[in-house]
């Protein structure tokens, strides 16, 4: 729509579509408190006692706490746009299909926090590169994981979708060794191709049969 260009940096959610009239859309600008709430998240994560705990650490929060801080915010609108077109709003969380390194014991809520039962477990874990092993990709897991479970509470009320976006080139790797960063630039698709999926999830009409479903194919 041309006159979506001018309000740049939102969020736009579908508010009303009546067949006579154009869409009207809701200019839901979270950048600044969105912002401001990270950097508060980011302040408390500071006080772990090396670097290896605040990566720990931001592991879930950027997986779980952005995406409940998102939706109590475009909940309200979410459940206007359902009243409004007759459907149910669409909701995609970007997941991985790395929920499958999470431990087979399940959500040991004590490990979440910080003490003595996740340097325990930590501990248990060790520490290995390699995919699957190790504390870093079990806690990476366990939070895609708990995204899933997050994804599937909105099922009910939405058609809420997690998807796997595919082996993607990202910043994820940034502290790889230099061989894992080579093999990682061969393997991994282009930036963009990671949209692909959740694109599919959004906005295809026949993605809206299954509801509250786990992608895990990548790039549609």
């Amino acid at each position: 729509m041309p006159e979506a260009g001018n309000e740049p940096g939102g969020y736009f959610i579908p508010w009303a579509r009546v067949s006579e009239q154009r869409p009207r859309f809701k200019n839901v600008d979270l950048h600044k408190r969105f912002k401001e709430w990270v950097d508060a998240e980011l302040r408390a994560f500071e006080e772990a006692s090396d670097g290896v705990g605040r990566k720990r650490k931001l592991t879930p929060g950027a997986t779980l706490y952005h995406a409940d801080y998102a939706m109590s915010l475009l909940k309200p609108l979410l459940k206007r746009s359902t009243q409004l077109n007759g459907e149910k709003a669409r909701v995609v969380f970007t997941s991985s299909n790395v929920f499958e390194y999470a431990p087979d014991d399940g959500i040991e809520f004590d490990v979440l926090k910080d003490g003595p039962a996740r340097d325990a477990k930590i501990k248990e874990y060790g520490f290995s590169s390699i995919p699957g092993k190790g504390a870093v990709w079990k806690i990476y897991g366990l939070s895609k994981f708990t995204a899933n479970i997050f994804q599937r509470d909105h099922a009910d009320e939405f058609s809420s979708y997690s998807v796997h976006p595919g082996g993607i080139q990202s910043e994820l790797t940034r502290h790889s060794n230099s061989f894992e960063q080579l093999l990682s630039k061969a393997v991994m698709k282009p930036t963009p191709m990671g949209t692909l999926t959740q694109l599919y999830a959004g906005t295809m009409p026949e993605a809206g049969n299954v509801p509250g479903g786990v992608s895990t194919n990548g790039y549609v």
